[in-house]
């Protein structure tokens, strides 16, 4: 991504953003559990070791459909249903697991339960399913993002030139407005039931990023920028808002 002038990242110590998971008791007591399984088979060896990789992750504060990094593009949710572990299951689903999600090779979560849980694991993924093809509602765009914060991620990695902190709202503000930029006020402007978008003006450079929400805190994104006679895009962003 290009760099943008003085867009100088705002992070605010201590602070967790939605779409990401601290540690908590649960978690910890099902990793616990997952390093104490012994596993003969070798290929549950492997998912067990994936999983683990990533449920430590998300405990680090990853997000929770971070991708294993080996190229194969497995979640941690598909590697809890390659070990047909439910409770794994349902505390990723609980916290917003993609149910979706495919490999690299397209393989979707569904088609990797294995026994012996797969009908409490196929239903558990069934009813998040239903949830989740439910018709973004007319709130799912924040009405009001004063004092929050978001941050873009790419490939999983936190873009941390690209981190703002919202000072003015979401009214539809002049960039001429924006008091010292800085990366810590933003023009966002509601464009649809669950779409957004918000314009970074410093000096001679303008971003504009487009947003959709998956959640009221968390979605994809992509940007359109543009200074000293150069324009360009970035793709495949994902961002969360605290």
């Amino acid at each position: 991504m290009k760099p943008h002038r003085c867009l100088t990242a705002f992070i605010m110590g201590g602070m967790l953003l939605q779409g990401t998971v601290s540690a908590d008791a649960v978690l910890d007591q099902l990793i616990i559990q997952l390093q104490r399984t012994e596993y003969r088979n070798a290929e549950q060896k492997l998912y067990q070791k994936r999983l683990l990789n990533l449920l430590l992750d998300i405990s680090n504060g990853a997000p929770i459909d971070t991708i294993i990094d080996n190229g194969n593009g497995t979640t941690a949710l598909h590697n809890a249903c390659a070990l047909s572990h439910v409770e794994i299951v349902r505390w990723l689903v609980t916290h917003g697991a993609n149910t979706q999600a495919k490999t690299a090779k397209g393989a979707s979560v569904a088609t990797c339960v294995a026994p012996p849980n797969e009908t409490a694991i196929n239903k558990i993924l069934k009813t998040a399913g239903t949830q989740n093809n439910i018709p973004a509602s007319a709130g799912m765009a924040p009405q009001s993002v004063k004092g929050k914060s978001i941050t873009f991620w790419k490939n999983n990695t936190p873009l941390t030139d690209q981190h703002y902190t919202f000072r003015q709202g979401n009214r539809n503000i002049l960039s001429n407005a924006i008091p010292n930029a800085y990366g810590n006020a933003l023009n966002y402007t509601r464009t649809g039931n669950n779409t957004a978008r918000i314009v970074v003006e410093e000096w001679e450079y303008i971003v504009t990023y487009h947003l959709t929400f998956t959640s009221p805190a968390s979605g994809s994104a992509w940007l359109e920028g543009y200074g000293e006679g150069e324009k360009w895009t970035e793709t495949d962003l994902t961002f969360t808002l605290e």
